[in-house]
C-alpha cells in the first residue's frame, strides 16, 4: 500500500541493532529500524532502501526524550523518514512522501 504519510511504532526489545544491544541514534541503526518497519508494513517498497541527508537532534536541548533523526530515501525518491523513542523504548518511524 501507498501512503503520503505512515507511522509504524517497534518495540526494540524484538530488535537486534548492527551496532549492539542498544539503539544509538547512528545512521547505521536509523537506517536498520527504517528498514526493518518497512519489510513488516504494509508498505509497497522494496527493501533495502538506501539514505542520504542524516541528522540527529533533540529538539529540546538536554532533553533526550526530545531526539529526533532525519532521513532521505536515496534512490527511489519516495520520501523522508523521522525517527522518535519514546519512554516506553518504542521506535516510532514516520514516512512522508514527497509531493
Amino acid at each position: 500500500m501507498y501512503y503520503d504519510t505512515h507511522t509504524m511504532t517497534i518495540n526494540q526489545d524484538n530488535l537486534c541493532f548492527p551496532s549492539g544491544k542498544e539503539f544509538n541514534w547512528s545512521e547505521e541503526d536509523v537506517a536498520f529500524v527504517i528498514n526493518y518497519a518497512v519489510e513488516n508494513s504494509d508498505m509497497e517498497f522494496e527493501t533495502p532502501l538506501s539514505f542520504k541527508n542524516f541528522g540527529v537532534s533533540e529538539i529540546v536541548k538536554d532533553i533526550i526524550y526530545s531526539k529526533v533523526a532525519y532521513i532521505e530515501d536515496e534512490n527511489r525518491n519516495i520520501g523522508y523518514f523521522i525517527i522518535s523513542v519514546d519512554m516506553m523504548e518504542h521506535i516510532n518511524v514516520t514516512f512522508s512522501r514527497w509531493d
